[in-house]
């Protein structure tokens, strides 16, 4: 409890503050939504892989652990749609559901309060590799759209090129000019 109460009590002020915000000013909820998906998060993933103090053993380890788990509930979930008896889009549903959590948004801050920086350094892994695995999986399993349709869809996402450039940046050793190495992390 120790460990858990200092992590969700930030967490709540920020919940608190956009419960008051919605309540009280006037938001474009896809406003706020699109810079979240479209500068916010690819930010905070370039910048973290950019950063990142994980081998790269680590991080073929946990993405392959994130693989293997995805893979085992991904059957769990169908024998028991099966078991069941559910109908095909009831099935489908819950597979979505299961295997393909919103967890993003609220679980990098949660992480960040409740493990630190080696914490959000894993899960930001972890993240990309759920939007790979749901993204170029999704169209496939749900839709039925196949592979590639999943590919493309994959490689529209902005997720993925901020982390083809923390990584990018990260191995060639790029320092970035002007101290914007600096204003990313938010350290001095």
């Amino acid at each position: 409890m120790a460990a858990v109460l200092p992590a969700l009590v930030p967490v709540g002020f920020i919940i608190i503050i956009g419960f008051i915000a919605a309540h009280t000013l006037t938001l474009e909820k896809q406003s706020l939504s699109q810079l979240a998906i479209y500068i916010l998060s690819p930010a905070l993933i370039a910048s973290s892989l950019y950063r990142t103090t994980l081998s790269a053993e680590s991080t073929v380890l946990l993405i392959a652990g994130f693989a293997i788990t995805s893979w085992l509930v991904y059957l769990a979930t169908q024998g028991l749609g099966k078991l069941c008896k559910l109908s095909p889009p009831v099935q489908k549903s819950l597979i979505a559901s299961t295997l393909f959590p919103n967890t993003g948004n609220f679980g990098l801050p949660f992480i960040t309060f409740a493990l630190g920086e080696a914490g959000l350094e894993r899960a930001i892994v972890c993240l990309i590799a759920a939007a790979i695995i749901l993204f170029s999986a999704d169209p496939a399993s749900i839709e039925g759209g196949g592979f590639l349709a999943g590919v493309r869809l994959t490689l529209k996402l902005p997720l993925i090129w901020a982390m083809l450039a923390g990584l990018i940046l990260r191995l060639f050793a790029i320092e970035l000019p002007w101290q914007l190495s600096t204003a990313c992390s938010g350290n001095k």
